[in-house]
């Protein structure tokens, strides 16, 4: 009966191993593309275009892209600039610093990181950059 029990628990820690080192590799080992619905669609007034050449940029640990905001009421880079992270804050649960970014888990048993950042470009264009990174432990 003993000699069962020994045998049934080293069945059960082999399967752990194999089983905890399969999980390790799927939640961890890779960069991945974060969702659109951790940005979008954009509120009313505002406009979101995923930029094409960003869909799908991945390497170094990291997937993102990029999405150009503007307004369809005429509003100025700065306005839009506080709706996107109004918006993001208020309904995609960012919480963003001075600067506009913020990382957080993906899920509670996965991981790896999801990244938003905020920001206007030299031309007045007003960019959301989502970012998927790989688990650092």
């Amino acid at each position: 009966m003993r000699t069962r029990a020994v045998l049934i628990a080293g069945a059960f820690a082999i399967m752990l191993v194999c089983c905890g080192g399969f999980l390790f590799y799927i939640t961890l080992s890779e960069p991945f593309l974060p969702d659109r619905d951790e940005a979008l669609p954009m509120p009313a007034g505002l406009t979101g275009e995923v930029e094409a050449t960003s869909w799908r940029n991945c390497g170094s640990g990291t997937c993102s892209w990029r999405v150009t905001v503007r307004s369809t009421s005429g509003a100025s880079s700065a306005q839009v600039l506080q709706q996107v992270r109004k918006h993001l804050e208020d309904q995609h649960g960012w919480r963003l610093d001075s600067d506009g970014s913020a990382c957080r888990g993906k899920s509670f048993i996965d991981m790896r990181e999801v990244c938003v950042q905020t920001y206007v470009t030299g031309t007045d264009d007003v960019i959301v950059h989502l970012s998927g990174h790989r688990a650092i432990m």
